[in-house]
């Protein structure tokens, strides 16, 4: 079975969704936001990750490590 290749945008819009069709409130989906965009920043940014097939549990571990600081 191939994995189909999604950005991280689209991950991240997919998610929204799934939030909203589970009918989250929209304080949830905007706490999500808050968390996932930043987090997202960096693995674009200081990791130069763009596929959410990508992150591994050692970058989750990096970008927790990375919070801390």
């Amino acid at each position: 079975m191939q994995t189909q290749r999604i950005s991280l945008e689209d991950a991240l819009t997919e998610f929204v969704d799934d939030l909203r069709a589970a009918n989250r409130t929209a304080n949830t989906i905007g706490f999500y936001l808050d968390k996932l965009r930043p987090f997202f920043a960096w693995l674009q940014t200081e990791q130069r990750i763009v596929d959410p097939h990508s992150i591994t549990p050692a970058i989750l571990r990096t970008y927790f490590i990375h919070l801390q600081q």
